[in-house]
C-alpha cells in the first residue's frame, strides 16, 4: 500500500464523530467517513484508507473495505485515532480517508485538527532544596521537571537567595531553549549568611518562565540553622593571690543561642569574689553550684549569631602559693585551664639629660635609673630613642643606675623640638616601663673672617668661630670641598686662596649662612710696556694676523684686554693665542670681543706675555687697529697700528705651497709667525653687494639693455672706479639691470600698515657709491652701508611674517646707531663744496653740510628706532638726476625724506601710531610711478 498523503478532494464525507478540531495528547477521537450513492447505478467495491499525520497513532484499522453501494443508498466506516504528543508536528494535524477504485484514487475531505498540551513545571518532581554546605555556607540544588503534556520553550528558572545571604548572580539563573515532555532541568550554587539569620531557610520567590507563562517553584527541603557554642577561651593574669579571669563564650552559628549555661569551677584554695562577675560589663545571674564557694554557674540569655560575650571575673586565694587548675563548662565544651603561678611584672623608669638643650651631631649623656617593682626577677633592656642603651639582671626590688649616651641627629635646625622616648622591656620582648623627655637643639655657629693677608701671590684667609656652637662643613659657597670638617666656638682656621677667589667669593657652614671674605685690596699700579706688532700693509680678503706684546715690571694680578670694534675688517674666528697656547672661542663669541674682553690673572713679574689674533680686511683703504689695555685696573696707553689695506688681485689668489689659483679669499694656517708683508695701495671702496642686490640675476655686460647711471664727473662707461675731487663729495646709485630688479622687488614686495611698508625701500635706495678722495671715509661709508642695508632686509623679511609686531628693535641698533653717526661726522667734515651734476641720468645726493650737523645733533640724544634716525638716513638717499629711471627714483627718495622730516614732530606712542595707519598717498604714488618706471626699463633690457 501506498504511503498516506494528502490528495486533491474528490469526495465528502469524512468527519469527526463528535465535531470536535482540538484535542489534547493522549485523547482519543473517532472519525467516521459515509459513502453514499447518488447515482442511478450501483458503486464498484472499493478500499478505503485513513490517511493520519505524524504524532497520531490509530487505535482501528486504517484500512476498510467497501461494498457496492446500491443507488439511493450509503455505507459507514469508523476510525479511532490519538495524538501522542502536542509540539509543532502535531500542531496543525490534517486528516483524510483515500477511497482505491480499480483505476482510481480519490481524496475525501480534510478534517483538520489541533493537538494542544500543556507544560507543567511545578509539579511534584519540581523542587528547591536548601542544604547545609562546606565553610559556613548553604547549597541550594534547583531541579525542574516538565509533567506536562508539552514542550516548554525558552524556560528561565530564577532561583534568588533569601534575605540576609549573598550568591553570585550568574549561578542563580538557569536556562534552556526547549525542555521537552519528560525533561529536566537542574542547577545548583552557594549562598552564604551575611549576617544572624532565621532557623529555618527557605526560598519563596523561585519561579520559572517559559514561552506562554510562568510558575512559582516551592521550597521542597529547607535547611535549619542552629547556634554552635564554640569552646570557650580563658585568659587569665594573677597577681599574688589575686586571679583575673576573662573567659569568652563565642557563638559560631547564624542563629542567636538563648539561655546559654556555663559553669565556672575553681580548685581548692580559691573563692570568687562577690560583685566581680560581669558579662559584658553587666552582672549576671549568679548562684552557687552545689552550695560550693569555688563553683559559680550562671545562664546568659543570649549570645548573638557570629558573636560572644565576655565573661569577668576576680578570684581571690587563701594563700599566695596555691595552684591548680581551673574549669569552664558551656554546652558540650570542657575546658580546663592551669592557673599562672606568681609572675607580677613591673619596671619604673627614670631619664634625666645632662642639659635640656643639645647641638646638633653631637653625643648628649642621659642619665637613666630603672627600679624593679614586680614580683619575679627580670632580664632588663633598656633602649634609648629604640636604640639599646643597657641589660641586666634585676632581681624583684632591685634598682640600677647608668649613664646613657644619646646622638642628636645632625640635620636638625636650630630651635627644634626632638623627644626622645625611654623604655624597659624583659627578656621576652614585653615593654614594663616607659619614660620620654624633650631636647631642644641649639645650632648657632657664627663664622667670621679674622684676617686676610698677601702671601707670595695668594691670599691667606683666616677664619673665626664666634658663634655659641660648632660650624661643620665650612666651605667656599658654590663649592663641594670642605675646607674644615668642624670648627669648634673660638677656634680658628687658615687657608690658601686665589686672589680672584677672595674678592668675590664668600664662606658658608653647615647652617648655609654665607659670610663673604669682602677682600677689596687695591693693587699697586705696576710699570707695563706693551706693543702692537702688524704688518704694513695688507689686502682685502686675506688674513692680517695682530700681535700684542706685554711685559711687566712687577707682578700683574689682572691684565684685561679688548681690541675696539672696526667695520672695516672682522675677526678670525679661533685666531687668538696666548703665547702660542690657543684661546677657545666661547658660545657668545670670541673673549677677545664679548664682555670686558680676555682677562689674565696672577702673571709674574717679568713674564713675557704675547696675545695673537687674524683678522679678515673686507675693504681697501686704512685699517686702525686699536685696543684697550687695564693692568690692575689702570689702563695703559698703546698706539694704535695703521695699516693700509689694498684691494684684493683680480684673479684667483694662490696661498703659498700650493701650485695653483683660488678663486676666493683664503685665509692660511693661525700662526703668527709671518703675516703678510706685501704693499699697500690706496683704491676706491667697492662693497660687495647685499642680498638683496645679489637676488635678480645679472645681465650680460655686452647687453645693450643694461645701464649705469655714474655720477656727471665721470663718462657713463666708466663704472667701476670714481676719481675724487679735492673740493666735492659725491654719492650716488648705481641703476644697472640687477639693481634695478632688486629695487623693484621690495617696492612691490613690502607689506604692513601706513609708513611700516615704506621702511624697506632704504636697504635698496641708500647710495652704492662714493668718490671722495678720503681713504678713511669710504671705509666709514662702506660700514654705514652694509648696517643700513642689513637692518632694513631683516625688517623686509619679517614684514612678510604673518602676525609678526614691529618694535624699535626692528628699526635701529645699537650698531647701525654708531655707524651713522660716524658717517655724519665724516661727511660733515668734508668738503663743502659739491660737484655739480649735469644733464645725465643719473641717481646723486648733494651733502649740505648744514643738514648734516642738524641730523648729527639730533642723534646725539634720540632713542633708538625713532624718527631723527629715519630723517638723517633719508637725506642721505640719492634724488636727483637725468632720464625717467632716475627721475621717478629721485621723486621718491624726494617723497621718503619730506615724510620722514616731517615724521620728526612725532614721538613716543605718537610715532609708533604714525608709523603703523599714517596714509601718505603721495608717497604710493611715488613707489608705484618708481616701480612701473624700473618694470619697463628691465623688459627692455631683458633679451
Amino acid at each position: 500500500m501506498p504511503e498516506p498523503s494528502l490528495l486533491p478532494e474528490r469526495i465528502f464525507g469524512l468527519s469527526a464523530v463528535d465535531g470536535r478540531r482540538a484535542v489534547r495528547p493522549g485523547e482519543v477521537i473517532q472519525f467516521r467517513f459515509r459513502a453514499k450513492n447518488g447515482s442511478e447505478v450501483p458503486t464498484p467495491p472499493a478500499l478505503l484508507v485513513l490517511v493520519l499525520p505524524p504524532g497520531w497513532s490509530p487505535l482501528d484499522p486504517l484500512e476498510a473495505d467497501i461494498p457496492s453501494v446500491a443507488p439511493g443508498a450509503e455505507h459507514s466506516v469508523s476510525f479511532r485515532a490519538r495524538p501522542d504528543v502536542a509540539d509543532a508536528s502535531t500542531a496543525q494535524s490534517p486528516i483524510q480517508a483515500a477511497l482505491h477504485l480499480d483505476t482510481l484514487v480519490l481524496g475525501s475531505n480534510v478534517v483538520p485538527m489541533r493537538v494542544f498540551g500543556h507544560p507543567r513545571l511545578n509539579g511534584p518532581a519540581s523542587s528547591v532544596r536548601v542544604e547545609p554546605g562546606e565553610n559556613d555556607a548553604l547549597r541550594v540544588a534547583v531541579t525542574v521537571v516538565n509533567e506536562g503534556d508539552a514542550a516548554a520553550r525558552a524556560v528561565r528558572a530564577v532561583v534568588p537567595p533569601p534575605p540576609g545571604f549573598a550568591a553570585e548572580e550568574t549561578a542563580i539563573v538557569a536556562s534552556c531553549e526547549e525542555l521537552p515532555v519528560g525533561g529536566t532541568l537542574s542547577f545548583s550554587y552557594a549562598m552564604v549568611p551575611l549576617g544572624p539569620a532565621a532557623a529555618a531557610v527557605a526560598i519563596d520567590d523561585a519561579y520559572v518562565s517559559y514561552t506562554g507563562g510562568r510558575v512559582a517553584l516551592t521550597t521542597g527541603s529547607a535547611a535549619l540553622l542552629a547556634p554552635e557554642i564554640a569552646p570557650p577561651v580563658i585568659e587569665a593574669e594573677r597577681r599574688a593571690s589575686r586571679l583575673d579571669l576573662r573567659v569568652r563564650i563565642a557563638n559560631d552559628g547564624w542563629v542567636a543561642a538563648r539561655d546559654v549555661r556555663c559553669a565556672l569551677d575553681l580548685p581548692a584554695g580559691w573563692r570568687v569574689l562577690r560583685g566581680t562577675m560581669r558579662a559584658d560589663g553587666a552582672p549576671p545571674a549568679i548562684r552557687r553550684d552545689n552550695e560550693a564557694e569555688n563553683g559559680v554557674a550562671i545562664a546568659l540569655p543570649l549570645v548573638p549569631a557570629r558573636g560572644y560575650v565576655d565573661l569577668t571575673v576576680v578570684a581571690s586565694a587563701a594563700r599566695p602559693r596555691v595552684e591548680g587548675d581551673l574549669t569552664v563548662r558551656c554546652g558540650s565544651h570542657t575546658v580546663t585551664y592551669t592557673i599562672p603561678q606568681v609572675a607580677h611584672r613591673a619596671l619604673r623608669l627614670a631619664a634625666r639629660p645632662e642639659s635640656a638643650f643639645a647641638e646638633p651631631g653631637t653625643i648628649v649623656p642621659v642619665a637613666v635609673d630603672v627600679h624593679n617593682t614586680g614580683e619575679t626577677p627580670e632580664r632588663v633592656i633598656v633602649s634609648l630613642d629604640e636604640q639599646p642603651a643597657w641589660s641586666g639582671e634585676l632581681r624583684a626590688g632591685a634598682a640600677a643606675a647608668f649613664v646613657a649616651r644619646l646622638t642628636v641627629p645632625s640635620h636638625l635646625g636650630d630651635g627644634d623640638v626632638l623627644p626622645v622616648a625611654v623604655t624597659a622591656a624583659g627578656e621576652d620582648g614585653v615593654l614594663l616601663a616607659a619614660s620620654q623627655f624633650d631636647l631642644r637643639t641649639l645650632d648657632r655657629p657664627w663664622i667670621a673672617v679674622d684676617e686676610v693677608v698677601w702671601e707670595r701671590g695668594q691670599t691667606r684667609v683666616t677664619i673665626r668661630n664666634v658663634g655659641a656652637t660648632t660650624a661643620r662643613d665650612v666651605r667656599l659657597e658654590g663649592e663641594a670641598e670642605i675646607l674644615v670638617a668642624a670648627l669648634a666656638p673660638g677656634e680658628t682656621y687658615s687657608c690658601v686662596i686665589a686672589p680672584a677667589t677672595a674678592r668675590a667669593a664668600s664662606l658658608v657652614a653647615h647652617d648655609g649662612r654665607a659670610v663673604p671674605i669682602g677682600w677689596d685690596d687695591q693693587p699697586a699700579p705696576v710699570e707695563v710696556r706693551a706693543q702692537l706688532v702688524a704688518a704694513a700693509g695688507a689686502r682685502s680678503g686675506e688674513r692680517l694676523d695682530v700681535r700684542l706684546r706685554v711685559t711687566g715690571g712687577g707682578a700683574i694680578q689682572t691684565l684685561r684686554l679688548r681690541p675696539r670694534p672696526h667695520a672695516a675688517a672682522i675677526y678670525v674666528a679661533g685666531s687668538t693665542a696666548v703665547n702660542g697656547h690657543a684661546v677657545v672661542d666661547g658660545v657668545e663669541g670670541p673673549p677677545l670681543f664679548t664682555g670686558d674682553g680676555l682677562a689674565l690673572h696672577d702673571i709674574p713679574a717679568g713674564t713675557f706675555v704675547e696675545i695673537g689674533w687674524s683678522l679678515l680686511p673686507r675693504t681697501p683703504g686704512e685699517l686702525v687697529v686699536a685696543i684697550d689695555l687695564e693692568a690692575n685696573g689702570t689702563s695703559v696707553a698703546i698706539e694704535p697700528l695703521t695699516i693700509a689695506i689694498a684691494d684684493a688681485p683680480p684673479f684667483g689668489a694662490r696661498p703659498n705651497a700650493l701650485p695653483f689659483h683660488i678663486d676666493a679669499a683664503t685665509v692660511g694656517d693661525f700662526s703668527i709667525a709671518a703675516p703678510y708683508t706685501g704693499e699697500a695701495g690706496v683704491l676706491p671702496v667697492a662693497p660687495a653687494p647685499t642680498a638683496i642686490d645679489a637676488l635678480p640675476t645679472a645681465p650680460v655686460p655686452s647687453d645693450p639693455g643694461a645701464w649705469t647711471l655714474a655720477p656727471p664727473d665721470v663718462p657713463s662707461q666708466e663704472t667701476t672706479a670714481f676719481p675724487a675731487s679735492a673740493t666735492a663729495v659725491t654719492a650716488w646709485l648705481t641703476l644697472d639691470a640687477p639693481r634695478a630688479a632688486a629695487i623693484v622687488r621690495v617696492l612691490r614686495g613690502a607689506r604692513g600698515p601706513g609708513m611700516i611698508s615704506h621702511l624697506p625701500s632704504l636697504a635698496v635706495l641708500f647710495p652704492n657709491a662714493i668718490a671722495s678722495g678720503d681713504a678713511s671715509l669710504d671705509a666709514t661709508f662702506a660700514g654705514a652701508t652694509e648696517s643700513i642695508r642689513g637692518m632694513y632686509e631683516r625688517l623686509f623679511v619679517k614684514l612678510r611674517i604673518p602676525g609678526y609686531g614691529v618694535t624699535a628693535g626692528d628699526l635701529e641698533d645699537a650698531a647701525m646707531r654708531r655707524e651713522l653717526v660716524a658717517l655724519l661726522e665724516r661727511l660733515a667734515a668734508a668738503s663743502a663744496s659739491p660737484s655739480t651734476p649735469g644733464d645725465r641720468a643719473d641717481v646723486y645726493v648733494r651733502v649740505d653740510r648744514n643738514r648734516l650737523h642738524a641730523a648729527r645733533v639730533a642723534l646725539t640724544d634720540a632713542p633708538l628706532g625713532g624718527p631723527q634716525t629715519l630723517a638723517a638716513i633719508a637725506s642721505l638717499l640719492p634724488h636727483n638726476g637725468s632720464g625717467d629711471a632716475a627721475a621717478a627714483v629721485g621723486a621718491y627718495a624726494r617723497e621718503l625724506a619730506t615724510t620722514f622730516d616731517a615724521a620728526c614732530a612725532q614721538s613716543g606712542g605718537a610715532f609708533a601710531a604714525y608709523l603703523t595707519s599714517y596714509a601718505a598717498p603721495e608717497l604710493d604714488a611715488a613707489r608705484a610711478v618708481a616701480v612701473a618706471v624700473l618694470d619697463a626699463h628691465n623688459e627692455l633690457a631683458s633679451p
